[in-house]
């Protein structure tokens, strides 16, 4: 199969070069960029060009060991990819040779599947590419591939519309034939899609892409998994879960990159001496941990007490909070937890007072909310809002905030906790009362590893007052063999702690904090012996769990 590569300049497309958000800032004296980069915290990007500090150089260990083993797993795609390979249609870019001028004469005389590759880098654009692999597309062009160690799909959800996963097995590559998964559901990587839309560009630069739009992820399963990158499946940030949009991994990739490049941009500048105002300042992420300039954000959002140091406040809280000035943690913990959960409902609760404006205090709700909108009227009921005087006694700043969403109450809670306001005791969403307690009690946390095998059974075991942590834990590298003797350790434990507690005629409760995670090792571990399998089933069934 020969692809057709049109190499007719894309000026004047309305994807060329930067698609739907284009940059507000000229990034001509910037980058270019790598594909990490709309995936990359913004502030990074910022301290990268600035450095406002001694960056810190040494390498988080977790992060080691997961590059480790990313990388071995490459190793061993590609070893595998070698063994199928026909080489009259398939290239494999070798560590002297040059990558660009090797992926450019590939893809001339019509390379099937260039392994390895480096796409020819995009000036205009600002941007630098190189995906795993390159595979022709029937209809013309290429579509781009990533190799990562991580699972792409999962079992669907019995009671959740779920489309079927697109996967493409390593032997069918060249064919490109794609077979949907009945029984499974894609795993959305937010950074894999962001990834891959990176390349897309890339290929419309270069003349190379593939008409629609899809890109794929080699992950654990051994097989490609397909992204329609023109599919809008991202939510855009918003104050209320009514109002969020969806996008596609183009429009997000796009948003994101321009974004950066403004940054950047902006950065430059001020690193030259200009008075320009930078874009963005330091917030808590996921990515604080392994980046080289935590110590720098982090002296900076001690110092502020800034309110993203409080668990669960992202991104999407954290722009809206500071918009209406609410900054640290200390006053987000001012914040009303009960107006927050009304917040959340089917109420609109700023039109409803607009409604109530000029009535007399103790008019009814039910004169307020019309009759058809019952739903609305249950809420209200349930919350113990009556008259016109309830609306005006929720807390004012809170709704201020204008955030409809329903962690908004978990979050000042957290934050009451943070600051020392009180004490606090945080519920599962939805649970108003504490769960139920037992004479004897048993905290379950497991943890797996960079290779998905679970090499941690860790148990806190509570009775008569006093608690036992009671690990059942393996060092070792773990083989689907090693993995269920640990469980299976663990789980004789656990039942004669259990058993003996239930003969004793008292009550007996295990808890998690992520039933999801728990049920699936629970029932993946137990599932090769029928007869553990059904004392697993048993217990995730009773009252105890």
């Amino acid at each position: 199969m020969t692809p057709h590569v049109d190499q007719s300049s894309d000026e004047g497309s309305p994807t060329a070069p930067f698609g739907t958000w284009p940059p507000r800032h000229d990034p001509s004296h910037v980058g270019p960029f790598g594909a990490y980069t709309a995936k990359r915290c913004p502030v990074r990007i910022q301290w990268d060009i600035i450095r406002p500090s001694e960056p810190r150089t040494a390498t988080p260990i977790d992060l080691q060991l997961r590059l480790e083993g990313g990388n071995e797993f490459e190793i061993e795609i590609v070893g595998e990819l070698r063994t199928i390979s026909d080489p009259s249609v398939w290239v494999f870019v070798e560590e002297d040779d040059d990558p660009i001028e090797t992926t450019i004469a590939a893809v001339e005389w019509g390379a099937v599947v260039v392994v390895g590759s480096r796409l020819p880098p995009d000036p205009t654009g600002r941007r630098l590419g190189e995906p795993d692999l390159l595979v022709a597309h029937p209809d013309g062009g290429y579509v781009p591939i990533d190799i990562k160690h991580h699972l792409t799909v999962r079992e669907k959800h019995p009671e959740r519309k779920q489309t079927d996963a697109i996967i493409t097995t390593l032997e069918d590559l060249e064919a490109l034939v794609m077979t949907s998964l009945d029984d499974s559901t894609q795993r959305i990587h937010t950074g894999d899609a962001l990834q891959l839309a990176h390349y897309r560009r890339m290929l419309e630069a270069a003349g190379w892409a593939a008409p629609d739009g899809l890109g794929g992820i080699i992950g654990k399963e051994g097989h490609v998994t397909w992204y329609d990158l023109d599919d809008p499946i991202f939510q855009t940030s918003a104050k209320t879960e009514r109002k969020r949009a969806m996008r596609s991994a183009m429009e997000r990739y796009d948003f994101e990159f321009g974004f950066r490049l403004d940054i950047a941009s902006v950065a430059s500048r001020v690193r030259e001496g200009s008075d320009d105002e930078l874009l963005v300042e330091p917030m808590a992420c996921p990515e604080c941990k392994v980046c080289p300039w935590h110590d720098h954000c982090l002296g900076i959002m001690e110092k502020e007490g800034d309110l993203s140091l409080v668990t669960g406040t992202d991104y999407s809280y954290w722009r809206p909070l500071r918009e209406v000035g609410i900054r640290t943690a200390e006053q987000l913990s001012h914040l009303d937890p009960r107006t927050a959960e009304i917040m959340a409902t089917r109420l609109d609760i700023p039109g409803l007072r607009r409604k109530a404006a000029g009535l007399s205090p103790d008019t009814p709700l039910t004169e307020i909310i019309p009759a058809r909108a019952t739903r609305q009227l249950e809420d209200a009921a349930s919350h113990g809002l009556e008259t016109a005087a309830d609306l005006f006694a929720l807390d004012d700043v809170t709704v201020a905030t204008g955030l409809e969403r329903s962690g908004l109450a978990d979050i000042i809670r957290r934050a009451r906790a943070f600051s020392g306001a009180e004490e606090v005791f945080l519920h599962p969403r939805g649970v108003d009362d504490p769960l139920p307690r037992g004479d004897v009690e048993i905290d379950i946390d497991m943890e797996n590893g960079i290779d998905d095998r679970v090499y941690l059974w860790g148990a806190l075991l509570t009775s008569h007052g006093t608690s036992e942590y009671v690990p059942f834990v393996c060092w070792d590298v773990l083989d689907e063999e090693s993995e269920r003797e640990l469980f299976t350790r663990f789980w004789r434990w656990f039942s004669s702690i259990r058993s003996d507690t239930l003969s004793a005629g008292l009550s007996f409760r295990a808890y998690c904090w992520y039933a999801g995670a728990e049920n699936q090792r629970l029932r993946g571990l137990s599932s090769h012996d029928d007869d553990l399998a059904d004392d697993v089933a048993a217990f995730m069934d009773s009252e105890s769990w």
